[in-house]
């Protein structure tokens, strides 16, 4: 008689990635092995406390197996027996279950019923994993979102539950959504009924101010207004749309990369845009439906003709008409500020340049003057590139704001300055003070236009 029982060895995969290699193989154990050890013998290489696994031999349950809690037998320990073939073991995952309840429900070497099985544990597991969630919200200070965040998401009338390091859950006018952070992405739901994610993203800045620009056009939505305003986009990955084979969309994806984000709705793939480059409180802003979004007779007397369908990279974007005339009249103008004061720019430059050259020849006490009127162009250049940018539809950000406003201060102290230095030129009195004049009236100029470009980057909410 053969002394050795091959054993035949597989068990279930618990992820897509676990499928790359399998898992299948094969040994052989002295007669006399107990189903104790043989089981200890096979168990599957993965040590991950809590999850558990069911020891099939031959098909029929044997024995309840868990890294944390080890061989869980069915039934009495014996011996095992061959038929001349290779025994048959199989593990079967179960993911979410507790150990312990299986084998009080499983029957030793019984045919199972693992959907009636399922459908009995559910409401059990949903209570411990509710239970879980709860001690962690109580005993971890951590949280998944910022303050900024979830402060945005109760603006717009969502009603926090449950906040704690790997979750965020609110109700939003009758509907429960929530955030979780899984394997780098964050995973957002939306409704019951065991529906998947309708998206993933990363990194965490990006998935908040798209979280809020998706219940902000929910928000606008439950109000009679376009879900989606029309907002300069900022770049960043494009979103692709795949098909199944008769054209249905299925899903909008970006490339894999340090920043993703996977959609599974038209919707949810249009909020993306308004999230890529923008904080949760420029969101806000852009999501504000400000005086023509409310869809009635606008101050012309004419009717908001409502909104519209457009295709682009993200599927389908909702665009209301009025408000994109108006977006574009606003970049217009701003173009013309820039161009104007590029024309008042190069006058100065030019001009400061032939003075500058002049006076340090011929009079040097002079010099001052020329610096200061050079200066001044090339604070208005500056001031006209950084309109032009805006123009052309780049992000502006707060510190291009921010520079102006350095700009506007510089012009001044220049034109102070070169009077201060003119003066101490030897000038007389009274053609300094005109020249100082002169050099004020120029730095006002330039600070017109820098004022008047701050407010049209203003009213486009950049």
């Amino acid at each position: 008689m053969n002394e050795k029982i091959t054993i035949q060895v597989d068990r279930d995969s618990v992820s897509m990635g676990d499928d790359m290699r399998t898992h299948n193989r094969k040994l052989e154990v002295e007669h006399g092995t107990t189903l104790d050890a043989l089981i200890v013998l096979t168990a599957p290489d993965i040590h991950v406390p809590g999850w558990a696994w069911v020891a099939l031999v031959e098909g029929r349950p044997r024995a309840v197996w868990s890294f944390d809690h080890g061989v869980m037998l069915l039934g009495e320990d014996s011996e095992i027996v061959s038929n001349g073939d290779a025994m048959q073991v199989h593990f079967r995952y179960v993911p979410g279950t507790d150990p312990h309840w299986l084998r009080e429900r499983l029957p030793d070497g019984a045919v199972v019923d693992w959907e009636a099985l399922e459908a009995e544990y559910r409401p059990l597991r949903r209570a411990a994993w509710e239970q879980e969630q709860r001690r962690l919200e109580a005993e971890d200070p951590r949280r998944l979102l910022t303050p900024e965040c979830v402060a945005a998401i109760h603006s717009l009338g969502g009603q926090g539950d449950l906040h704690n390091a790997r979750m965020y859950r609110f109700t939003l006018f009758g509907t429960t959504w929530s955030i979780q952070f899984s394997n780098t992405m964050f995973l957002v739901y939306r409704g019951g009924g065991g529906r998947g994610p309708i998206a993933s993203l990363r990194p965490a800045p990006l998935a908040e101010s798209w979280l809020v620009a998706a219940v902000a056009a929910e928000s606008r939505g439950q109000h009679g207004l376009p879900p989606i305003p029309v907002v300069p986009a900022h770049p960043g990955p494009a979103l692709t749309v795949e098909t199944d084979p008769s054209g249905t969309p299925l899903r909008w994806t970006t490339p894999q990369g340090a920043v993703h984000a996977t959609f599974e709705d038209a919707m949810s793939a249009a909020c993306y845009p308004l999230a890529v480059g923008r904080s949760v409180p420029e969101v806000l802003a852009a999501m504000d439906p400000g005086p023509q979004a409310s869809g009635k007779s606008d101050a012309h007397g004419g009717d908001n003709p409502g909104i519209i369908e457009r295709s682009d990279s993200a599927g389908v974007c909702l665009v209301t008409p009025s408000d994109s005339n108006d977006h574009h009249r606003k970049r217009r103008r701003l173009r013309a500020r820039a161009t104007g004061g590029g024309l008042i720019a190069s006058v100065l430059v030019v001009f400061g340049c032939v003075l500058l050259f002049t006076l340090v020849r011929t009079a040097p006490g002079l010099a001052p003057l020329g610096i200061t009127d050079l200066a001044l162009g090339l604070c208005a250049l500056l001031i006209s590139a950084l309109a032009f940018s805006a123009g052309r539809r780049k992000p502006v950000t707060p510190q291009s704001t921010g520079a102006l406003n350095l700009i506007r201060v510089v012009t001044y102290a220049v034109a102070v300055g070169g009077m201060i230095a003119t003066i101490a030129g030897g000038l007389a009195i009274v053609p300094a003070i005109g020249m100082a004049l002169l050099g004020l009236l120029t730095a006002f100029v330039v600070d017109l236009l820098a004022v008047g470009i701050l407010r049209d980057i203003r009213q486009q909410g950049a």
